[in-house]
């Protein structure tokens, strides 16, 4: 014998707009909705004591649904759902089952693979480069500045550029924010220079190989 089962709603996104009852609303959510392909009707319920009464008869607006034409009520939504079909849905159940859905944000600080997040990482990173960039700096290859080579501070001011040549492969660079400025112990000028067009995966080849030449320590 056969039993009920549950099943949770999937999370999805919808479109809605709200008729307060006026003309000008029902008319710009007629629009929305011919504009999506769907259609609606606003029709007397007595056309000649309409014309008698100079429209003071009810009136219906409907949205034509996947079931039919349906009453559009003041105060409800009218929904587009995944399909792009719409439908009316009173307050009560629209208030129960959606909220205003916020534009997606991701916090990539927090991401982790298991083992550390994205800011251990960034953070690791800065500290194992400036431990570098001393010993570059000793060497007569690294310096820092705020300024990039055309005059311009660095992503529009609070950030500065380490720049570090690694001859005969060329430059790596790295851009970090102005709280971490002292932890670089290399040479201040006052720009930068100029960039030679290296992407982060030109500069991983040129330190592998000046690991691998030996080039990095010398």
């Amino acid at each position: 014998m056969s039993t009920p089962a549950k099943y949770r709603k999937k999370p999805v996104v919808i479109e809605a707009m709200r008729w307060d009852g006026t003309s000008d609303s029902r008319a710009e959510v007629a629009r929305w909705v011919t504009s999506g392909g769907g259609e609606t009707t606003y029709t007397c319920s007595d056309t000649d004591r309409c014309a008698e009464n100079d429209g003071d008869v009810p009136h219906y607006f409907r949205v034509v649904t996947l079931e039919g034409a349906m009453n559009v009520a003041v105060g409800d939504y009218v929904i587009r759902g995944v399909a792009g079909e719409f439908y009316p849905c009173k307050p009560v159940i629209f208030e129960a089952t959606y909220e205003a859905a916020e534009p997606a944000t991701t916090d990539t600080s927090t991401i982790s693979d298991g083992y550390h997040t994205f800011a251990e990482l960034y953070e690791y990173r800065m500290l194992y480069n400036a431990h570098a960039a001393e010993g570059w700096a000793q060497q007569g290859k690294a310096v820092k500045s705020w300024r990039h080579s055309d005059g311009e501070e660095c992503f529009g001011g609070g950030w500065f550029v380490v720049v570090v040549d690694l001859y005969p492969h060329g430059q790596v660079s790295n851009h970090y924010p102005a709280a971490d400025w002292d932890l670089f112990h290399v040479p201040e000028v006052d720009r930068a220079p100029e960039w030679d067009g290296h992407t982060p995966q030109d500069a991983a080849q040129r330190l592998r190989a000046a690991l691998t030449t030996g080039e990095a320590t010398r």
